[in-house]
């Protein structure tokens, strides 16, 4: 949006010492961002008023003229022009060589068919100055020769460019008006009322109050407020110059003097308005089309107006799309004498979107799209009918003014409590200083006991501005100036996050894994896919599925880790010898047994619970990848629980589809189940793609964070000062007999047995297909004296006794 510094003036009185760069400043500083700064003169630099002294015809073209034109300098200039209406004695404006013109045009000395011209005689659309190109503009008699355009047009004005997203939501910064009232509180200088400019016309019209034109609005919501008036006796010429400056200053081409009394109006007060011709519009209606139609706008193109857009038409015709732009056949051209002038309020979204989907976007629905204040209507009507009386005196309002609706919005209150205002900006303001700026900028304010201010928040300031407390601090700060705001750091006194337990055993795990171990951690994605479910044997009918998916392979909620590290395992095989991997995630089941009732019906819920796994896949035998896996477990284990835990392995019947039934087993940590060791079978192998042998174990996180968090501190115990004896004893039992029932057997034997430790088991032929060895170190101790081997002999022989009758088991020998 452009602002002419002259024409602010029309509002507030800016002291002398005062610039255009001061008012932009201030502007960004308080109110909006000020894009550019422009001296209208500038845009005229070398374009002056000449003389005509002396024409000819050109020599070799019968179209061409040879004019002798005094600029004000020693010499005339030479200027080949070929306008119909060129004449001797006349005053034009002349653009010398070196100057740039607003449509880009510059100007350089050149030979025209062998003539040299020094310049261009200028025709009013090539200044910018309108849209007329039948000839060239010729100016007052009285024009003073030499005299730069801008300043024989008293357009020596500078603009201020404002950004319009900085007025988004400021309905009430659109015109100048608006603007000058920000300024006036800013320079703390007076506002002068905008009615003074009131000086032709006090009532609208002083007739019987039914006589009035036909006004229907089928669509209250999308225009809560319409009213029109007739004016008869009204000649269509140019306008004045004065309001041709200022429609040029603020970058709008002057068109005719109805036209441009419209546009005068919206730049200066903020609200558009419309003129129809008169024949055309004796009954109005505002009203939402039921189907779509073809409209011919004023622009020359034809628009195709989608159903639901709101029109204003009468009873055959539409005559404009409400707030955007005015039809062709009702336009204002110089065969109008009667004319209807519109002020009206539209519903902003439904301008807003019209104006999209037409893809026309016009001074009036910038400002329609941003909730205007329907209170101005009137205002901008009885301006609008001062002008149109200026201009034309002869002018007759025939009607009263049409009005239906309501301009009228509902009073809005805000609370302001002053100290509360003092803690949020950090300092205090005095209370005079904000109820003066609030006041100036339209508020009204009582104070209650409680030092807080009733505010009543003007019109203008109501439809999508203030509403909060928030809101009005934002008033009175920026008005204050941010500059004026102390710069003091927040105190707050930081201390170090309290990390959780869990949180503590993650990291101590993850370092234990990556550092000490050697393992390399990889993050997979929480989902899988059928496919790739479907290649390890797995039913996922069960899975909790994603309703929107960002692909096929994201669809399904993980119930287990192994799917994606066995990807990960086969992704980088062809890279590595040997693959050692873990990851610590989440899965996801459909139900765990947790559940609420609803209706009397019991519902299972989703459950979320976090898991590690780790897995091996190397071209060595399973027998020395599950070794390797074993003592990788037993170390991760011996630093989490800050002691060597006594880890067992259980056989059991894999409940994994893509499992090797002969290698699965529960681990057992300090007689609780942590998890499962799983060795991916062949036939599952070769359906992913891998060609090493996988071991996996995947333990349950969530049940080892708490058992590590509940572990108490163990108290040092000194070695004993005794010596210990050592037997070892290999007993030869069935394959179905564990290992570990022998060892609690022998720990639990007699109280001198300290420890037991296995330390080979041997399948052979001599000890045939039924029968295993298994061979272990027996520590023997006292903590009160030292054994004797015949004390221990004795203890073993009976040992060797009672596991010959439990389990027929017999010492090997061999």
């Amino acid at each position: 949006m452009y602002i002419s510094y002259k024409w602010l003036q029309d509002f507030i009185k800016l002291p002398k010492s005062y610039s255009p760069g001061k008012l932009a400043d201030d502007l960004t500083l308080h109110t909006v961002e000020v894009e550019g700064i422009y001296d209208l003169s500038e845009k005229y630099n070398l374009v002056v008023v000449g003389e005509v002294l002396e024409i000819k015809k050109h020599p070799q073209a019968d179209k061409l003229n040879l004019a002798l034109v005094n600029v004000g300098e020693k010499e005339p200039l030479k200027i080949v022009c070929g306008a119909d209406n060129l004449e001797s004695g006349q005053r034009v404006v002349v653009a010398k060589i070196g100057s740039k013109l607003p449509n880009g045009l510059e100007i350089l000395e050149a030979k025209i068919r062998g003539e040299i011209s020094q310049g261009m005689i200028c025709a009013e659309d090539e200044l910018g100055l309108g849209l007329n190109h039948d000839g060239i503009m010729v100016l007052s008699s009285k024009a003073k020769i030499g005299l730069n355009l801008a300043k024989y047009l008293n357009l020596d004005d500078t603009i201020i460019e404002i950004d319009n997203k900085s007025l988004s939501n400021r309905p009430d910064l659109w015109g100048h008006y608006g603007i000058a009232r920000e300024l006036s509180v800013i320079l703390n200088t007076k506002l002068f009322p905008y009615e003074k400019n009131l000086s032709s016309i006090n009532k609208i019209s002083e007739l019987e109050k039914n006589n009035v034109l036909s006004v229907k609005i089928e669509n209250s919501e999308l225009c809560p407020y319409y009213s029109v008036v007739k004016i008869k006796k009204i000649k269509i010429k140019e306008s004045s110059p004065s309001i041709k400056q200022r429609l040029l200053a603020a970058g709008i081409n002057p068109i005719n003097n109805i036209v441009d009394i419209t546009n005068y109006v919206m730049l200066d007060l903020g609200q558009p308005l419309h003129a129809f011709n008169a024949s055309l519009a004796e009954k109005i209606i505002v009203k939402t089309l039921k189907q779509n139609e073809f409209f011919l706008a004023l622009d020359g193109k034809e628009y195709e107006l989608s159903k639901g857009s709101l029109v204003i038409a009468n009873d055959k015709n539409i005559l404009s799309i409400a707030g955007i732009m005015g039809g062709q056949e009702s336009g204002i051209n110089e065969q109008c004498s009667e004319i209807i002038i519109e002020s009206a309020n539209f519903n902003p979204i439904s301008v807003r979107k019209t104006s999209q989907s037409l893809g026309l976007r016009t001074e009036a629905s910038s400002r329609f799209e941003k909730s205007l204040d329907p209170a101005l209507c009137q205002l901008a009507l009885r301006r609008a009918l001062d002008l149109i009386k200026q201009e034309s005196p002869e002018m007759i309002v025939e009607t009263n003014v049409s009005e239906v609706g309501s301009d009228k919005l509902s009073d809005v209150y805000v609370d302001l409590n002053l100290d509360w205002l003092e803690k949020r900006i950090g300092q205090r303001i005095e209370k005079e200083e904000v109820v003066k700026t609030l006041k100036g900028l339209g508020f009204e304010s009582e104070e209650n006991e409680n030092n807080i201010l009733n505010l009543k928040v003007p019109s203008w300031r109501a439809t999508k501005d203030i509403s909060l407390a928030e809101d009005i601090l934002e008033e009175v700060v920026r008005l204050y100036g941010f500059d004026k705001i102390e710069l003091t750091l927040p105190y707050s006194k930081i201390s170090a996050p309290i990390l959780s337990a869990s949180h503590i055993i993650e990291r101590e795990l993850k370092d234990s894994l990556a550092k000490d171990i050697a393992f390399t951690e990889v993050h997979t994605h929480v989902f899988v896919n059928s496919k790739q479910l479907n290649n390890l044997g797995i039913n996922h009918s069960h899975y909790l599925s994603v309703k929107n998916p960002l692909s096929e392979n994201l669809s399904l909620l993980r119930q287990s880790l192994a799917p994606n590290i066995l990807e990960a395992i086969k992704f980088n095989q062809a890279r590595y010898q040997k693959i050692e991997l873990f990851e610590l995630g989440s899965v996801y089941l459909s139900f765990a047994g947790k559940f609420y009732t609803d209706n009397k019906q019991q519902k299972y819920l989703p459950h979320q619970e976090k898991r590690l796994i780790l897995a091996i896949a190397s071209l060595e035998s399973d027998f020395e990848i599950l070794n390797q896996l074993k003592g990788h477990l037993e170390s991760l284990f011996s630093r989490l629980y800050r002691f060597r835990p006594e880890i067992n392995y259980e056989a059991v019947e894999t409940s994994f589809s893509w499992a090797n039934t002969s290698l699965s087993a529960n681990f057992i940590v300090e007689g609780k189940i942590l998890g499962t060791i799983n060795k991916l079978k062949e036939e599952s192998a070769k359906k992913l793609g891998i060609k090493k042998s996988v071991i996996l174990a995947e333990i349950n996180y969530s049940s080892l964070a708490d058992i590590l968090s509940s572990l108490k501190t163990k108290n040092y115990t000194p070695s004993a000062k005794f010596p210990s004896l050592i037997r070892d004893l290999a007993f030869i039992v069935d394959n179905n007999i564990s290992y570990k029932d022998i060892k609690m057997e022998l720990e639990n034997f007699h109280q001198f047995v300290k420890s037991v430790e296995l330390f080979d088991v041997y399948q052979g032929e001599k000890l045939g297909n039924d029968k295993k060895s298994l061979a272990f170190h027996v520590v023997y101790k006292s903590l009160e004296r030292t054994l004797t081997t015949k004390e221990v002999d004795e203890i073993q022989t009976q040992l060797i006794s009672y596991l010959e009758n439990k389990y027929q088991a017999q010492i090997r020998n061999f």
